[in-house]
């Protein structure tokens, strides 16, 4: 696992293939825009939240407004509860996002993508 001084580990946004394959980082940028570039410029690659939430580039369905979901990445940590809080506001909407998905428990695993409603 690679480690950062303390400076850089918050507050960044991160270019990379995926979030758990720190070695394919193109950069870590303050400034969204930036991020978004470098992320054009590197196919393959999305931007990252602090938290391992990918935030571009989006699907294009979602970008036509049409869609009736949006995906999350889970991520080691991640519970229903946090994604609900998180996506609608709420944690005790997990319920919807359990549906959406056809889950029959509450357990999930990194890299999973669930459906995320709108």
């Amino acid at each position: 696992m690679v480690t950062y001084p303390e400076k850089l580990t918050s507050g960044y946004y991160r270019v990379r293939k995926a979030w758990k394959d720190s070695k394919s980082q193109v950069g870590a940028y303050r400034v969204l825009a930036n991020a978004k570039a470098a992320a054009d410029k590197n196919p393959g690659t999305h931007v990252f939240t602090n938290d391992g939430v990918a935030i571009y580039p989006v699907d294009d369905a979602t970008d036509s407004g049409t869609a009736d979901y949006r995906i999350h990445t889970v991520v080691k940590g991640d519970t229903l509860w946090d994604i609900a809080a998180l996506y609608l506001g709420k944690g005790s909407r997990y319920p919807e996002i359990k549906t959406l998905n056809g889950l029959k428990s509450n357990v999930i695993y990194s890299g999973w993508k669930l459906k995320i409603p709108n």
